[in-house]
């Protein structure tokens, strides 16, 4: 027997399957809704995909068993990393979003952007829970391999089978965030088809420990430290805002930009950063090469007057 903590932590499918058919399809099917699985994220990039979903009197036990554990559908990893930011943020569905605001010819402000925010989805005291669940996914299970020196890690790992499941074909992925206790950052590696090793725990969990690294590099913050007396704080919620999916989904958002998102992190060639044919939830797939490129946004950690340690990808 294992607890759900447990099975979280390892990745145990069969504990998930008799927790879907305890709830049942139409509870299952509501928490999907909930989350914005089978929704359009309203990002402001044109030809954002959706979902591939069964219609609920389609889900038999099989089915169900399936979705369970993140297979039998398909979402993108945009909507994947809303739904999970939901979860880790306190309960809030953000709006993922580029443009914060206008300006004039002279660089002025002119008119600043809102976005809806759904509130609730899940309690606080749940996300609390969920975050000490997913930290221990890091610290204790299958996620080992994503941990950072120094800091607290939160993730989730992830192995799917490829269709049709005869040919042996894996995606293999890892969507962490930092720190865990109150995540500020989130990330996520998708590997399509490895050669070899297939394990999302294996091969992706340290693409994004890597990220992190770079992130939270500890001489960054060392010397943000230092510099904050002159600048105010600097560690406080919102101010890592790295790549393209970032403080936004977090819940955090650095001072003078809403959004906590940088325009750097979009994969080179693609215009929306989005897979166009979608992924299942929990096995990310989509994003060629694979993973999210590191850097750091000009709206974020470093203060006026600190070099840069790390390089800028180029916009």
């Amino acid at each position: 027997e294992e607890t759900i903590g447990q099975a979280i932590s390892k990745s145990c499918n069969d504990v998930l399957m008799q927790i879907a058919e305890k709830i049942g399809v139409d509870t299952f099917a509501d928490y999907q809704k909930i989350f914005g699985v089978g929704d359009k994220t309203g990002i402001d990039l044109p030809g954002e995909a959706t979902s591939i979903m069964h219609l609920t009197e389609n889900v038999g036990a099989v089915e169900l068993a399936t979705i369970s554990f993140g297979q039998s559908f398909q979402i993108t990893p945009l909507q994947l990393l809303r739904a999970v930011s939901a979860i880790i943020n306190g309960g809030n569905m953000v709006t993922p979003h580029f443009g914060m605001y206008t300006t004039d010819d002279m660089g002025n402000h002119v008119s600043e952007f809102s976005y809806p925010v759904k509130t609730n989805v899940i309690t606080k005291e749940t996300s609390e829970t969920m975050k000490m669940l997913l930290g221990k996914v890091v610290s204790e299970g299958t996620g080992k391999n994503g941990q950072v020196s120094g800091f607290s890690v939160g993730g989730k790992t992830a192995t799917s089978q490829k269709l049709p499941r005869s040919a042996g074909k894996y995606i293999a992925s890892f969507i962490g965030m930092a720190p865990a206790e109150n995540p500020e950052v989130i990330a996520m590696c998708i590997i399509d088809e490895p050669v070899g090793t297939y394990y999302g725990g294996l091969i992706a969990a340290p693409v994004v420990r890597e990220i992190f690294e770079n992130i939270l590099a500890p001489s960054v913050i060392l010397n943000s430290v230092k510099r904050s007396s002159a600048t105010g704080p600097l560690l406080s919620k919102g101010r890592f805002s790295p790549f393209c999916i970032s403080g936004l989904f977090c819940g955090n958002s650095p001072p003078g930009n809403p959004s906590g998102i940088s325009p750097s992190g979009i994969p080179p060639g693609n215009s929306s950063g989005i897979s166009p044919s979608g992924i299942p939830p929990g096995n990310l797939s989509g994003i060629s090469p694979g993973c999210i490129p590191p850097g750091i946004s000009p709206s974020g950690l470093i203060p006026p007057g600190i070099p840069n340690p790390l390089p800028m990808p180029p916009l």
